[in-house]
């Protein structure tokens, strides 16, 4: 169940919502200041359908797992180190994910 909320039909009758996605994020920054990560967990979806000029929203599929993701300037030297520390230090496993995309798979 999704709380109350207002969602457009469609955006310049061109646009259509095709799936809700809602997530919790955390923000983190290094002491440095030069990175900034977020981890997204809770991550669900729901297929959007407009029936009778109303959306309907099925439901709700979970992601299994929470993605991490880091920000920082390109200019940075430095980047690949920190990435590979985080990533033995915390046994992660470096890929892309897009959250929208996830959802796409898992609901058509």
């Amino acid at each position: 169940y999704y709380p109350k909320m207002s969602l457009p039909r469609s955006i310049r009758t061109i646009y259509y919502p095709k799936i809700l996605v809602s997530y919790q994020r955390k923000y983190f920054l290094t002491p440095c200041r030069r990175i900034r990560l977020t981890i997204d967990s809770s991550i669900k979806f729901s297929k959007a359908k407009i029936i009778n000029n109303q959306i309907r929203l099925y439901p709700k599929k979970n992601l299994d797992h929470n993605i991490l993701e880091l920000k920082f300037e390109s200019t940075l030297k430095d980047i690949p180190d920190v990435i590979n520390s985080l990533t033995d230090e915390f046994g992660l496993i470096y890929s892309k994910c897009s959250k929208y995309c996830k959802a796409v798979e898992l609901n058509y």
